[in-house]
């Protein structure tokens, strides 16, 4: 990534060591290194202009472009379809001052937004909630060989552990009693299970 500089002096400059430089030259001297939060597959970019198209940089001009053509071929492709849940927004200017918690540059600019899919794990200080009000905060990871396991199923896993002035502080008791009706229909399940399998 190369940044942008307000003085065309520089950037004609920059221009001309584009040229002339080779692509490990150039990165060595000019370019910034970005680097993501996370790390996964990018499911998804999306781009926003606030300032007139024909300001944008060549460059620029170019990405916006093949862009507009990608969305045109998809508009193309669902038409005739009418379902209120797919639409496809153009890419236009817009008059906003920021998208999301990133702002414009001062006179306009493009904000490139980028959606990454990847695998959170969750560690100790992640905020969790079950299947009522009740939620938490993770104080402690068990390892597997540290884990408890069930005495009638010990293979059947042991995912979380409550505190119980957690359940009394949230006024959430009614998960003591979903709790032992679902582990009851679950059993039911499994023990039907193994009599049609010839199991029991």
């Amino acid at each position: 990534f190369t940044g942008a500089f307000d003085d065309p002096d520089t950037s004609d400059f920059l221009a001309k060591l584009n040229s002339q430089l080779s692509q490990d030259q150039l990165e060595s001297i000019t370019h910034e290194k970005i680097e993501a939060k996370y790390s996964g597959t990018v499911t998804d970019v999306r781009m926003y202009y606030n300032c007139p198209f024909n300001e944008l940089s060549p460059t620029l001009q170019k990405v916006f472009n093949k862009m507009k053509s990608e969305l045109s071929q998809k508009s193309k492709m669902i038409e005739g379809i009418s379902h209120d849940d797919v639409h496809i927004p153009p890419l236009t200017q817009t008059n906003a001052r920021k998208i999301g918690k990133a702002e414009f540059p001062d006179g306009g600019g493009v904000i490139f937004e980028i959606f990454i899919e990847y695998l959170d794990e969750m560690s100790m200080g992640d905020k969790l909630t079950y299947s009522t009000a009740l939620k938490g905060v993770i104080s402690r990871v068990f390892k597997d060989s540290e884990a408890p396991l069930c005495d009638y199923r010990p293979e059947d896993p042991i995912q979380a552990i409550i505190t119980p002035t957690g359940v009394i502080s949230r006024m959430t008791t009614d998960i003591y009693k979903n709790m032992l009706s679902n582990k009851v229909l679950i059993e039911c399940g499994k023990q039907i299970r193994e009599i049609w399998r010839g199991e029991r």
